[in-house]
């Protein structure tokens, strides 16, 4: 009877050892999708011959379904076998993390991973009176830097509501696609006219209606790029805004980490500049970081929300070092109480009982670090209106040369560089008052165009390491020298360049090295542009500092 019992303990216990190989799991996984892994695998020659055994192992660990994640390069169309993600979707309740252990222990695999959660930054709806955020003291000059050209910036969230008596007129729309059930413009998403729902992709469940049914990314939109002066609303702060909608939190506000990453990877090959995102989670996977640094390498701007949990936490997409990571201050310009916290906190900006748009043709206020982040997005998005050749090296640069300090003196860890005052940011740009945008139709007289020299610009001002540039527009054909000049009065460089026909928006580079070719001192220097055609002779004066 003993010899029995030891017997079949001992089955027990091999069925037990199988089953936590295996990963099967009795309890509900909390902060992932249940029964999906993340699997990124190698990329290699040999594991083209090796195909049919990876495939064995599949069937072995229960495997039924696997989709490709269109994570830069590779993307939905990509045939290449190796160096690809894929979410695996097995056949019943399993412990992800072991099973992410089993896969990782493969010779072919680079990282396996749960597929965790992120979240709409929470916010709340105090009912207060309406207010005016833009018109505090940091943000209201933010209107007078020129809306030049229409940029496309991405709200990678709960959608858009894209009927919104004020924002419908900036909706971002793919021309060349049709609602014909066919992939017209050949990107892998079938009748992405107004763009796309990511939610659901990582299960095969993806599809091309991005409206709203949650609130949370038609307010973020308002206060990015509602329409301005139509009688209608509010005006969002890059009122030609175009706003691509890339939906991938569902009507709860919640998402997974590999929708989110095709959701970022689909928002920079429809060529948007910036990408909002007010949402995160505190773990992150190499699938959405590699999203993220694929919009780093193709020159895109991603601003993300801290959270508003109150404590040190470091969420992804914020945590990542290429992200701009934004915080709250409250309506007296104190740091807000809600806001999340941490060492990759870059900026802070207005997020208490902001007024923007609701679904349905009505407005609210909402509050949170989702907010703050669609404000700096805005400002981002209207600084490129006036400059698109910025890099986002060059933008963050001048957002930390234009931020006011709202607690401690330099960067800390619940504001980072402070709040962008916009009137700075003017300056720095080197927006003169009274410059006109590019709707302004030349002054013409018996029909010739008048020579106007506008909207001049030098950044970064200070200027470092990296060198700066002279912008401005020219709208006929001639010749333009910038002299550089210390205190003093001594012409330290003489740069030169010609401009053609046209409205046109013109650079000069300078190394900030003299004429000599050597170092230029740091400390302060003044700038005459010349512009000179066959009718007239204009300049433009500025002042900018050396920095090294």
């Amino acid at each position: 009877m003993i010899k029995l019992i030891i017997k079949l303990y001992k089955i027990i216990s091999i069925l037990v050892f199988l089953l936590l190989l295996l990963g099967f799991s009795s309890k509900a996984d909390s902060d992932y999708e249940p029964n999906t892994l993340i699997v990124k695998l190698k990329a290699s020659k040999s594991l083209i011959r090796s195909q049919s055994n990876i495939h064995s192992y599949h069937q072995k660990m229960g495997v039924k379904e696997l989709i490709l994640v269109p994570v830069g390069k590779n993307g939905v169309k990509s045939a290449s076998f190796g160096n690809q993600t894929y979410v695996l979707k097995f056949k019943s309740n399993r412990d992800m993390q072991v099973m992410a252990e089993n896969y990782k222990a493969q010779s072919w695999v680079v990282s396996a991973e749960p597929n965790y959660y992120v979240y709409a930054h929470g916010f709340n709806d105090p009912g207060y009176e309406s207010q005016d955020y833009l018109r505090t003291g940091r943000i209201k000059s933010v209107f007078d830097i020129p809306e030049r050209n229409r940029v496309i910036v991405a709200v990678a969230d709960t959608g858009i509501d894209y009927n919104h008596e004020d924002i419908e007129a900036n909706i971002f729309l793919n021309t060349q696609e049709q609602n014909n059930n066919q992939d017209d413009d050949g990107n892998g998403y079938v009748d992405d006219v107004k763009g796309y729902n990511f939610y659901g992709f990582s299960l095969n469940s993806a599809h091309n209606d991005p409206i709203d049914e949650f609130g949370h990314g038609t307010h973020l939109a308002g206060i990015i790029g509602a329409k301005s002066n139509n009688g209608l609303g509010i005006a969002g702060i890059n009122t030609k805004a175009q706003l691509l909608n890339v939906c991938f939190l569902n009507r709860f506000g919640r998402g997974n980490q590999v929708d989110a990453a095709a959701a970022i990877t689909y928002a920079v090959d429809m060529g948007a500049k910036i990408i909002n995102c007010s949402w995160g989670y505190s773990k992150k996977t190499s699938v959405l970081e590699d999203a993220i640094n694929y919009a780093q390498d193709n020159n895109v701007v991603v601003v993300a929300s801290t959270g508003n949990d109150s404590q040190q936490t470091f969420n992804y997409p914020a945590a990542f070092d290429s992200v701009i990571a934004v915080s709250a201050i409250t309506n007296s310009n104190k740091r807000a109480s809600y806001a999340s916290f941490g060492g990759h906190v870059d900026f802070a900006a207005p997020g208490t009982d902001v007024y923007s748009l609701k679904p349905g043709n009505s407005y609210r206020e909402l509050t949170g670090t989702s907010q703050s982040a669609a404000v700096v997005t805005g400002i981002i998005a209207r600084v490129l209106s006036y400059n698109p050749d910025l890099t986002p090296a060059q933008i963050k640069a001048l957002l930390i040369d234009s931020a006011d300090d709202v607690m401690t003196s330099g960067r800390d860890i619940y504001t980072g560089y402070g709040v962008i005052n916009t009137t700075s940011l003017k300056d720095n740009l080197g927006i003169v008052d009274g410059a006109q945008t590019s709707d302004r139709v030349p002054v013409q007289t018996a029909g010739s165009v008048v020579p106007e020299l506008k909207e001049v610009l030098n950044f970064p001002n200070p200027c470092r390491s990296q060198g700066t540039t002279f912008g401005f527009i020219t709208n006929k054909a001639g010749e333009v020298v910038v002299r550089i000049f210390d205190m003093r009065g001594q012409l330290k460089k003489t740069l030169e360049t010609s401009v053609v026909d046209g409205d046109r928006y013109n650079t000069v580079f300078w190394d900030c090295y003299d004429d000599a070719n050597t170092i230029i001192d740091n400390g302060t220097y003044f700038y005459i542009i010349e512009y000179k055609t066959s009718e007239k002779t204009l300049t433009a004066r500025g002042r900018l500092s050396v920095l090294r």
